[in-house]
């Protein structure tokens, strides 16, 4: 599988890389917007990220050479953090909706039935799918602050697994087991000084790691 990553162009923009198995790296966006979040779906042919090329940011997807460049959402405010599903038949991303209020969203890798699964009045952001594509793990601020939620993958079922009222848990990331996740949390500091932590899918067991 080839390495995909977002880096500094010869321009100073954010562009995205695609290095293949023999190491070779080629810029395949080569654009003066910032194109940023990039990832490979499963079956490695294609790439989806955000982009601010055409006003706010939007979800772009195209092949991993580069070519068939199509742009997948169009809100007013924006959107970014695409993520594919395990089976390549989802995208999740991050909306942030006219109200100022950030969403996650789902939809079909060509843009179509783009669902809010959320549908919260507070921040919801940074989705991450479970290796098994029927979970997914998610950062809030609806209880406060933020804290590290899990829902079903049709959005049913939210719950808060951190459940800390005096920090911040954010960005979580599932073992490739699924059976843990890990996520950054400033509860044994001071406010933003994070630490990795990681827990059972369930919320118990957490563990600092660093």
């Amino acid at each position: 599988m080839p390495i995909v990553f977002s880096d500094q162009g010869d321009g100073g923009n954010l562009d995205i890389f695609v290095q293949s198995a023999d190491g070779t790296v080629t810029n395949v966006t080569n654009h003066p917007s910032a194109d940023a979040y990039p990832a490979l779906s499963p079956d490695g042919r294609r790439i989806v990220f955000a982009s601010n090329r055409e006003g706010p940011a939007h979800v772009f997807v195209m092949n991993v050479d580069g070519s068939g460049l199509t742009r997948l959402t169009g809100g007013a405010a924006g959107e970014t953090h695409p993520v594919w599903s395990p089976d390549g038949a989802r995208i999740l991303y991050s909306t942030l909706l006219p109200n100022h209020n950030w969403e996650v969203f789902v939809m079909n890798p060509d843009g179509s039935e783009q669902t809010n699964l959320t549908n919260h009045p507070a921040i919801d952001t940074s989705p991450a799918w479970s290796p098994d594509g029927a979970r997914i793990a998610f950062e809030t601020d609806r209880d406060g602050n933020f804290e590290v939620y899990v829902m079903r993958a049709d959005g049913s079922e939210q719950t808060n697994l951190t459940n800390n009222p005096a920090a911040y848990d954010i960005a979580p990331v599932w073992s490739p087991d699924g059976e843990q996740i890990v996520f950054r949390s400033d509860r044994d500091g001071e406010r933003f000084e994070y630490r990795s932590y990681v827990m059972g899918s369930d919320g118990s067991n957490l563990t600092p790691l660093e």
